[in-house]
């Protein structure tokens, strides 16, 4: 069956805006998907075609979003890929045949976890790093070929009113909430500090101190646990996993004595004393 043969109100476009993406198959989410070129080619049967020829029909198959790759080609068909983790692409050949083949590629805010191995792949320089690590909403870097360029997208308001998944704003029936054309930046770090949880900073103090040359890495504590965000300014001889080590035993120890000490020249990097005051 072909779209123009279904009524507009149970076609694929209207259900995914009025009802959802919830409300579709795996072929009506397809031929959102897929656009032909061709005019005699119709997406919904497309998608048929191509669930049905190369098995997909299981969705989460491995190796389902290469296949939708090379049959768009084959069909002369427009693909956009779009996902929360670009991680999961760079970690198969599958993704990274997808990424090969992409025209262009727009990147968003990254996670510190795996920020080293999207630069390694799109060959980003430090400031594209540091774009990348700190982005705000709709920022991000678009790459076309051997092109780079800094981008802001900006939501129409009705737009907006439709993807915000801000709880507020849905409350509000989808409106923003209003912004002054002024904001006031407070910054309550201290730079000489070097030593930073991401989760105990406002996103402007994020913006500052990477500014001011920190670093945005993760790490496990000393004592385990789960790994964590951290904003680091090693010394020019140091580096940064050390700095990170050594950081993390001053805090540590701080929990009992007071009298700790941090040295990066030829002495100990750490002296304390206990309560008895031994060194």
């Amino acid at each position: 069956m072909k779209i123009k043969d279904i009524p507009w109100y149970n076609r694929p476009g209207f259900k995914l805006t009025k009802k959802g993406v919830e409300s579709l198959n795996d072929t009506e989410l397809l031929s959102i998907i897929f656009w032909a070129n061709d005019k005699e080619d119709d997406s919904l049967e497309i998608s048929n075609k191509v669930l049905k020829n190369y098995k997909l029909h299981n969705i989460e198959h491995a190796g389902y979003i290469f296949e939708i790759v090379k049959t768009s080609r084959k069909f002369n068909l427009g693909l956009l890929l779009l996902t929360q983790d670009v991680a999961d692409l760079l970690g198969s050949k599958a993704g990274n045949a997808v990424l090969a083949n992409s025209s262009y590629t727009f990147l968003m805010k990254q996670k510190p976890s795996v920020i080293d191995s999207v630069v390694k792949t799109f060959q980003l320089s430090s400031n594209e790093r540091t774009k990348l690590l700190t982005a705000l909403v709709g920022e991000g870097v678009l790459i076309t070929e051997n092109d780079h360029t800094e981008l802001k997208v900006i939501a129409s308001e009705e737009e907006h009113n439709v993807i915000t998944t801000n709880p507020d704003e849905i409350l509000n029936g989808g409106k923003k909430e209003e912004v002054g054309i002024e904001k006031d930046v407070k910054i309550n770090v201290d730079e000489d500090e070097r030593f930073f949880r991401k989760k105990d900073i406002s996103g402007d103090e994020l913006i500052y101190l990477v500014n001011e040359g920190y670093t945005l890495s993760s790490h496990v504590n000393l004592l385990g646990g789960r790994q964590e965000d951290f904003l680091l300014k090693p010394n020019e001889n140091e580096s940064e996993a050390h700095f990170f080590l050594i950081k993390v035993i001053e805090e540590y120890l701080q929990r009992h004595t007071k009298n700790v000490k941090l040295f990066n020249t030829t002495k100990p990097d750490i002296v304390f004393k206990d309560k008895e005051d031994n060194i």
